[in-house]
Parts: C-alpha cells; sequence; structure tokens
C-alpha cells in the first residue's frame, strides 16, 4: 500500500537518570485507500528508538487538495482550511504532551505518549485528572468501589471545581479536611475520602505528574470508625418485631437480611450475591466480595429459621442504601437508640460469638479474615467491657464497711 508521508518537528524527552535526550518524531500520513465518498484518513505517527506506533486521526480529506512540500491542505477549498486547523491543534496538542513531561523531568515513552494523546489525561488540573482516571479504572472495578471513589471524587469537585497540581500542598488538604467535616460528614468518612485522594495523587505521580506535596505526608487515620454492635437483647427486640404480625410489608426483606447477618457475620456485599445455590447442607458457601476469598459458613439454627420465614432474602434484592434507611427505621421502632446499618449486623455477630465463649480462630475463619489482628478488636471490644463490669464490685461496700457477727 503506498501512502504519502509528510515529515513534522521533532522533539526530545529526557531520561531523568541518564540525563540524555531521545528524539522523537512525529508525522501526517495519508491512506493510498479512497473511500466511496473520495477521502482518505490521515494518520499520525510517531517514531522513537527505532520504534513507531500509528495513531488513526479523524480527519478524512481528498487526496486531491493535499500539498506534500507545504505540510499541509490547499486553502483554496473550506475543506482545507478546516484540515489545516484540525493539524494545528494536533500538533499543539503534541506539544503540551512534550512540554508537560520535559518539566516534570520525566521520560516520555511511546507507549505513555499514546495514552496521553487518545485519552488525553489532564496534566494541569487534578480535579479532571481524578475524574477521567477513575472513568478509566471503572470498567475493572466492582461496583461498591467505584461508587466510594466517586463519592470522594464529588466530594472534591464541591471542595473547589479546579485544583491545579502546583497548588496542591499540606494546606490544601487541611482545607479539604475540614470542608467535608462542616458538610456534616464524619472522621471515618473524612479519612475514607481522603484515602481515596491520596491513591488518586499517586497515580498521577506515575503519569510523570508534579506537584509540591509528598504524598507520604498525608495521613489518612483510621476508616474503621465506631464498631457499634447490638447485644442479645437488642437483636431479641427485633427478632420480635420480624416474627410479629404488625411489621411493616417494606421492613420484612431489610430486618430478615439483617438478623441472618446477627447469625452469620456475613457482609452487605455479600449478602446481595447470595442465591439459594449458595446454601448446601445447612451450609452458606461463597467467594467474599471484598476479599476473593472462598467462606463456607454453618447455618445454625437461628439462621434456618429466619430463611424459613423470609425466603425472599435469597430473590429479592434491594439496595444498600434503601436497605440501611429502613434498618434505620427498623431500630426506631424497636427503642434501639443505636446507629443501626447492615455492617452493624457483622459486628455484632462477632461480639456475641465471643460473649457466648466462641474462639477468636474461628472467628477469625467464619469473618474471612486473613490477618488475626483484624479479629483481636472484637477481643479489645469485649474485655474493655469486662473491665467496666469488674468496676461493679465498687457498688459492694459502698455505705459502710460489712456488720461484724
Amino acid at each position: 500500500m503506498r501512502i504519502f508521508e509528510i515529515e513534522n518537528s521533532i522533539f526530545d524527552t529526557r531520561i531523568d537518570t541518564q540525563k540524555i535526550f531521545v528524539p522523537m518524531n512525529h508525522s501526517f500520513v495519508l491512506r493510498n485507500h479512497i473511500d466511496r465518498y473520495g477521502k482518505s484518513q490521515l494518520y499520525l505517527h510517531v517514531t522513537s528508538d527505532k520504534k513507531r506506533i500509528r495513531i488513526a486521526l479523524d480527519i478524512r480529506i481528498n487526496p486531491k487538495i493535499w500539498i506534500k512540500d507545504k505540510r499541509r491542505a490547499s486553502e483554496k477549498t473550506q475543506e482545507g482550511i478546516d484540515c489545516n486547523l484540525m493539524l494545528g491543534s494536533i500538533e499543539a496538542k503534541i506539544n503540551e504532551i512534550k512540554t508537560n513531561y520535559r518539566l516534570n523531568h520525566t521520560y516520555l515513552s511511546l507507549d505513555l505518549f499514546k495514552e496521553e494523546f487518545c485519552n488525553g489525561f489532564p496534566r494541569i488540573d487534578f480535579v479532571a485528572f481524578f475524574h477521567a482516571q477513575l472513568e478509566l479504572d471503572k470498567p475493572t472495578m466492582h461496583p461498591n468501589t467505584y461508587k466510594a471513589q466517586n463519592a470522594a471524587y464529588r466530594k472534591l469537585k464541591k471542595f473547589k471545581e479546579r485544583i491545579l497540581f502546583q497548588e496542591i500542598n499540606f494546606d490544601l488538604i487541611q482545607k479539604f479536611k475540614n470542608h467535608v467535616i462542616l458538610a456534616g460528614h464524619s472522621k471515618t468518612t473524612m479519612f475514607s475520602n481522603l484515602k481515596i485522594i491520596k491513591k488518586f495523587l499517586n497515580k498521577a505521580k506515575a503519569r510523570g505528574i508534579k506537584f509540591p506535596l509528598d504524598t507520604k505526608d498525608i495521613v489518612c487515620g483510621s476508616t474503621k470508625g465506631n464498631r457499634v454492635d447490638l447485644d442479645g437483647i437488642e437483636i431479641q427486640k427485633i427478632a420480635n418485631y420480624f416474627q410479629s404480625g404488625f411489621i411493616r410489608h417494606n421492613h420484612i426483606i431489610p430486618a430478615g437480611m439483617f438478623l441472618f447477618a446477627c447469625f452469620t457475620g456475613i457482609r452487605i456485599s455479600d449478602a446481595q450475591q447470595i442465591t439459594w445455590e449458595n446454601i448446601e447442607n445447612n451450609q452458606l458457601k461463597f467467594t467474599a466480595i471484598k476479599t476473593g476469598k472462598r467462606q463456607v459458613i454453618g447455618i445454625n439454627l437461628t439462621a434456618q429459621d429466619i430463611i424459613k420465614r423470609c425466603p425472599q432474602i435469597f430473590s429479592k434484592k434491594i439496595t444498600d442504601q434503601e436497605i440501611n434507611r429502613r434498618l434505620k427505621e427498623i431500630a426506631a421502632i424497636c427503642g434501639i437508640k443505636k446507629l443501626v446499618t447492615f455492617h452493624v449486623a457483622r459486628h455484632s455477630f462477632a461480639t456475641n460469638f465471643l460473649r457466648m465463649g466462641g474462639q477468636i480462630q474461628k472467628l477469625k475463619e467464619i469473618l474471612g479474615h486473613s490477618d488475626i489482628n483484624e479479629t483481636m478488636i472484637y477481643v479489645h471490644i469485649v474485655q474493655e467491657e469486662c473491665d467496666r463490669e469488674i468496676m461493679l464490685m465498687d457498688q459492694l461496700l459502698k455505705g459502710g464497711s460489712p456488720s461484724s457477727s
């Protein structure tokens, strides 16, 4: 296939470790093939270090208007004028990519150039970069991960529509933290968002984008939050409501799912994926969404009774938000003043399992923890309860010493 190749400018990129310049040539190539409209497509060829990439451009022109010596289309027609404007824009984009990498002292490989050119990643505005990178990662993300990261992006954009990479410093991070707290969110939410922002700053750093702040200085804090759990009396209140004849129709499935989790310790992401096919010989067998680990949990008699009363929990699915909204209503009806979400069921299972004499190693396996230190948190919670209870003995001698016989 014969093509007309039009050489254009040469630019260099520096390999920082060796302090050398690598020439990178680009040229516009017009295909010889003419389509049914009498047009040929333009390509961008980029070569460096004896390698070449070819990028199809969204430009088709009549080959007769192309002037090889001038490296442009003839401007005797509107088509030629429009073509030259687009080529000028493309060269400006190429120069912008080159300039950004040079100023950041970063080697621009052909693969990086192609990604930058085709995906148009923003390298000046962090908010725009965050959104572009998030959408690029989306196809390989779990929906819950995307939802969490998109929530952090929305908070960042609400904080500031445009954030130049060069203005990212410790003061800006502190102002963002204050913004999240003043908006009514918890410290746990703020730290979770900060952790995600730190992750995307590191992604920008990996692309060679420079900014004044070292991400190692961003301290995210704990994202675990307060571990709210229900004791046996509180769980019984919900169970009584669940079994009653006056339970609201839209409370049946949330209450059933929550109680089932109170006796199995499953997460909401796993509860949402489980069907009757996951139950075999009174065992729950599934692959955990969060960890990817295969888990097998025995279904005790209480959990069996729950799914008999409400088999819909394995067939009719409702959103996480709807479940948590209904659980708050259920807690209010049952006179439970704690903030109840679905994850409270998992904490309740863990603490009550230990209160009833369960072994820490077995709890680790049921919860699917990879590190025993994760499970030990519940041991500390139960131990703190014991420490508080022992103080009740101080009441024994209140009012005087025991009478002598």
